[in-house]
């Protein structure tokens, strides 16, 4: 049963959702912000004497915020471009300022030059060709369509319906009618969407570099990174020491899958890029580029690969596509098993570690839930949540064989006292 002065703030709180609920509905006050801000300085005062008013002002809050930031949106593009951007190169930095005994400043203008290179590099030389062969790729099309169309009205075509007792007439609008179209709308929206993905990143690129603001923002955020990290630390520690540990941990969870993922991405396009045009493979590099993209997606990113290169391969029709789809198989098997068997157990090691069937049934959750984005998040977020399962479940087990031993310790002495 709640105490009295649980159930007062409970009172207290429902009411106050209740009145700000009846203003909003009648409209005597229509602004969101000052519901939320109304919202807030109700339950704030409360925070002290319930758990459950506290969780309610911290869900509130979040709630609240990403509100703001989803709002605001490209206002806060570059801010949030250069949180994500130093939060990655922070290592990098912290790695400078050690190694070279260099100060903060320093490392973190040579951290965003090289950043800034990589991306320029990336924007010349990659993501052009990357562009003229998704664009080349849905051109053709058409023209892949229109001979399937000429096949369908040959002599050979109405041949072989012959042998399976098959109306020409029917088979004909059937596919004229239905079929067709319908693939001509799949495999453009597809590639499509891939050349619409390829050319965000290169506009996501541009603006990166164009902006001056966003570099301006990430040096002063990578210069004082460890006194934002600090002050947030402290405030977490303050009002919760579990928080604070769980903040820390999914801090570490975090910053090595991110790091990893981009490194094995980049790894699996180097290679297969280079595997691909050793052997002349067609489109090679657009291929290389979304296995990379999609090697974040644990198992699903190689089987999405897969499918999506063979099925470029089988649009281009040549003689020796068994042969390319064969090496395409080999290249992306092969450099997928190196990644996931040799280099992120010794590079990454079992810190992100899941067992493989909690892992994917993670990615379906997530995919069901928020489509590819959920793909990418399903790793990092099911890892914490393990650990604070495992967490709980080891302090459920010490208490399980604390009250064991008190109860052997008790038995011990009213056996020695019945003695």
């Amino acid at each position: 049963m709640l105490n009295k002065k649980t159930q007062a703030v409970i009172a207290v709180v429902i009411s106050m959702i209740a009145f700000t609920a009846f203003l909003f509905q009648t409209q005597l006050i229509s602004n969101s912000i000052l519901l939320a801000i109304i919202s807030l300085v109700v339950i704030y005062p409360f925070i002290g004497t319930s758990k459950i008013t506290k969780h309610l002002f911290i869900v509130v809050s979040i709630v609240f915020i990403a509100w703001i930031v989803v709002g605001l949106g490209s206002t806060l593009f570059p801010f949030i471009i250069a949180i994500l951007v130093g939060y990655l190169l922070d290592p990098l930095v912290t790695y400078l300022e050690r190694r070279y005994r260099l100060p903060r400043y320093i490392s973190a203008i040579i951290a965003i030059l090289l950043f800034t290179v990589i991306l320029v590099t990336g924007a010349i030389f990659v993501v052009p060709i990357i562009i003229e062969q998704a664009q080349n790729i849905v051109n053709g099309l058409s023209h892949y369509v229109n001979e399937i169309s000429q096949y369908i009205r040959s002599e050979e075509f109405y041949a072989l319906l012959d042998k399976f007792n098959l109306e020409q007439v029917t088979i004909e609008n059937t596919i004229r009618d239905e079929i067709l179209p319908r693939l001509e709308s799949i495999i453009s929206t597809v590639f499509d969407s891939l050349l619409a993905l390829f050319l965000g990143f290169s506009d996501l690129a541009t603006h990166i570099v164009n902006l001056v603001i966003t570099p301006i923002l990430t040096f002063y955020f990578l210069k004082d990174f460890g006194k934002f990290k600090s002050k947030l630390n402290w405030i977490v520690r303050e009002e919760s020491e579990k928080a604070y540990y769980y903040l820390n941990r999914f801090d570490s969870v975090l910053r090595i899958y991110i790091g990893w993922q981009i490194t094995a991405a980049l790894i699996v396009f180097t290679v297969s890029s280079i595997v691909f045009s050793i052997f002349d493979l067609p489109y090679g590099v657009l291929i290389a580029a979304i296995a990379g993209l999609l090697n974040p997606i644990p198992y699903f990113g190689s089987i999405f690969s897969l499918l999506i290169g063979s099925s470029i391969l089988l649009l281009v029709n040549e003689s020796s596509v068994v042969l390319q789809i064969v090496i395409l198989i080999s290249t992306i098997a092969g450099v997928h098993f190196l990644n996931a068997y040799l280099l992120e157990p010794a590079i990454a090691g079992n810190r992100v570690g899941l067992h493989p069937i909690i892992m994917i049934l993670s990615v379906f959750i997530f995919f069901s839930l928020f489509g590819i984005i959920g793909m990418l998040i399903a790793v990092p977020i099911t890892a914490v949540i393990a650990l604070v399962i495992q967490d709980k479940v080891k302090e459920y087990m010490q208490k399980k064989i604390g009250k064991s031993i008190e109860n052997n310790e008790e038995n011990e002495e009213n056996e020695e006292i019945s003695m």
